[in-house]
């Protein structure tokens, strides 16, 4: 889909299977400390997918089978812009369609658990992005 793009929340239509899909994601570099006095540094950006599968029968239900972590880039595999640093993926010849998001940390584990009694919660960091829809006619 040459020249089209949907931003967090919203839907990409393509044109018919098969094209590829590049998703660029732009972090603003924290400048000053959070309220706990850390300056948060990246460590990774995680992209997520899965497949939309329509409405779930079970209103309680917060998974996605077909949910999987996709690529994981490591600050260095990003390129600074100024304030910013920029990633990308590429989703070659999409045949369904599905969800991407983004989730990131400071932290080197591979994704997020439940903290320990004593843990410092403005020294380990998680952020989410919404997703993007991404529809295959």
């Amino acid at each position: 889909t040459q020249n089209r793009s949907a931003q967090m929340g919203n839907t990409l239509i393509l044109d018919r299977a098969g094209e590829d899909v590049t998703v660029h994601i732009r972090l603003r570099i924290p400048q000053g400390t959070n309220y706990g006095g850390v300056v948060p540094r990246l460590h990774h950006l995680d992209i997520i997918a899965g497949d939309i599968l329509g409405t779930n029968a079970d209103k309680n239900a917060m998974t996605n089978p077909t949910t999987e972590l996709v690529a994981q880039l490591g600050k260095a595999e990003g390129r600074q812009e100024d304030a910013f640093i920029a990633f990308q993926h590429r989703f070659k010849n999409v045949r369904r369609s599905f969800y991407v998001r983004a989730r990131g940390t400071n932290s080197d584990v591979e994704s997020p658990r439940m903290d320990p009694p004593d843990a410092k919660p403005w020294e380990y960091l998680w952020f989410y992005s919404n997703p993007i829809m991404i529809h295959v006619p």
